[in-house]
């Protein structure tokens, strides 16, 4: 029991420790461009969390009951999220391209 907690405790320091990071480099980095990597880090841990955690249920763990609700759940907040993000793509586009600048395309 004892084991798997510090294992999610280890991966949960690796997660958070660019967000802190982040944070304390704002100054130096300014806001906005803080800001923008906050969010492109957070879209990618989110993202990641659902695929890989069902890809890796999947292969290891398939065959143990109760299992498949599990991997499901995070198959489909994986195209959930792909989803959103393609949507949120379209948008800066869209947002990129009615205001002149070459990066939308």
């Amino acid at each position: 029991m004892y084991d798997s907690l510090i294992q999610m405790a280890v991966i949960a320091t690796f997660a958070l420790a660019p967000t802190v990071g982040l944070l304390l480099a704002r100054r130096n980095l300014g806001v906005l461009n803080a800001a923008a990597w906050l969010v492109t880090y957070g879209s990618a841990i989110i993202a990641g969390e659902h695929t890989f955690i069902g890809l890796a249920l999947m292969l290891e763990l398939a065959d143990q009951p109760g299992l498949h609700d599990h991997l499901r759940f995070h198959f489909f907040m994986g195209g959930v999220y792909t989803f959103v993000g393609a949507v949120l793509l379209g948008v800066v586009a869209w947002t990129l391209l009615r205001t002149g600048h070459r990066g939308g395309w």
